[in-house]
């Protein structure tokens, strides 16, 4: 409202519209390609803050595997992880220990006031020492079985080529013995008895 001097009154309005200043997080960052199952895991996770206003302290997370979650606490205060004091990089450190499932996903977002952030999520997958393949599972247990199993039939092959081969010989030694035979005395004299037989004459 305006008034002059002559007392007369001149109203004129304005709209101002302010934008929202609700967060923005970016480039989450997680230190590990992957989490083995039932090993604790050193891991960092990071994210940066876009907050026009400046108004946003609370950065929070949830890491959810097999229905189970646990609470992530972000800081940027150069403490617990952080780098560098109020440079927009929240930071998370903490040992991770999943169970369940075949994905870890991490889900976080930012606090101003009453405004939340939309959620930024990555995941992450679960191995398991069975997870391996042919490889691991050969090395654990197939190939010893196989190796073993391998000389135990080698052995018993050995051992049946060797009882063959003597068998042979003897085989052998027996046909050799039968085939160097001498008649016996004995033999000799029944043949001188017998003698040939005289021939008969004509006449008769």
């Amino acid at each position: 409202m305006v008034q002059d001097s002559r007392g007369a009154e001149s109203y004129a309005s304005i709209n101002i519209t302010v934008g929202s200043s609700a967060p923005v997080l970016l480039d989450l960052t997680i230190s590990v390609l992957e989490i083995e199952a039932d090993q604790p895991t050193d891991v960092v996770t990071t994210v940066r803050l876009d907050d026009p206003d400046g108004t946003t302290d609370t950065v929070r997370g949830e890491l959810a595997s097999g229905g189970v979650t646990e609470a992530l606490y972000f800081r940027d205060d150069g403490q617990g992880g952080d780098q560098v004091e109020n440079d927009g990089i929240w930071t998370n450190r903490g040992t991770w220990l999943v169970s369940e499932g075949s994905w870890a996903k991490v889900e976080v977002y930012a606090i101003d006031g009453e405004l939340v952030s939309p959620a930024i999520v990555q995941t992450i997958p679960i191995v398991r020492p069975s997870d391996g393949g042919l490889v691991e599972w050969l090395t654990n247990s197939g190939l010893p079985f196989l190796v073993i199993s391998m000389l135990v039939m080698g052995l018993a092959g050995m051992a049946y080529q060797r009882r063959r081969s003597l068998e042979i010989i003897k085989d052998l030694a027996e046909i050799e013995r039968w085939s160097s035979f001498v008649p016996t005395e004995m033999d000799l004299e029944f043949d001188e008895e017998s003698g040939p037989t005289p021939p008969q004459d004509p006449k008769e």
